[in-house]
């Protein structure tokens, strides 16, 4: 699993595929296209002891070629938070759409409790390396999230930051 969140009676993971995952919850496809490497998330209760599916979704952005992978997770009672690099040119999420810049340019978005997705942004840079390395909700909601780049990093639609070498740290937090 490239991440994993605990929250309540939850889990939720996030996996590479490059054909189709299984979740005990029937197959979910997790490529649109041939050559395409893309992340699948599971939720599920964990009240219980065994495991039960709750839901899935893929990330995957176009065109083809592509790769999309969700690098952290984390949740609360109301919201998952979804944090990953992709190398697509698009990444289409609920109703946002990031146009993709760097290679590869990470990404924030946010999930409501049905994994139903709220907002989502593009934090990157043209032709220098973004990677992400922490995510949390914080009390209250917010969204914090850390990791590292080179030369200026946007933070889709907000601030700009100039780094001062080729890795430096940045940390941000959004609204919930």
């Amino acid at each position: 699993a490239n991440g994993l969140a605990v929250h309540g009676g939850r889990l939720a993971t996030a996996a590479v595929a490059k054909s189709q995952i299984n979740y005990g919850g029937g197959s979910l496809p997790a490529v649109t296209m041939p050559n395409d490497i893309n992340s699948v998330v599971g939720v599920f209760g964990i009240s219980s002891p065994t495991p039960t599916f709750q839901s899935a979704f893929s990330i995957h952005g176009t065109p083809s070629p592509n790769i999309d992978r969700v690098k952290r997770l984390a949740m609360d009672h109301q919201s998952l938070l979804v944090v990953g690099e992709t190398q697509s040119s698009t990444l289409k999420i609920g109703s946002s759409t990031l146009n993709i810049v760097g290679t590869p340019d990470a990404f924030i978005a946010r999930y409501d409790d049905k994994q139903q997705p709220v907002w989502a942004i593009r934090v990157g840079v043209m032709g220098e390396q973004t990677s992400t390395r922490a995510a949390v909700l914080a009390p209250g909601g917010s969204a914090v999230v850390a990791g590292c780049f080179g030369g200026t990093i946007a933070f889709d639609p907000m601030t700009k930051l100039v780094s001062k070498g080729k890795d430096d740290v940045f940390i941000v937090k959004l609204a919930p």
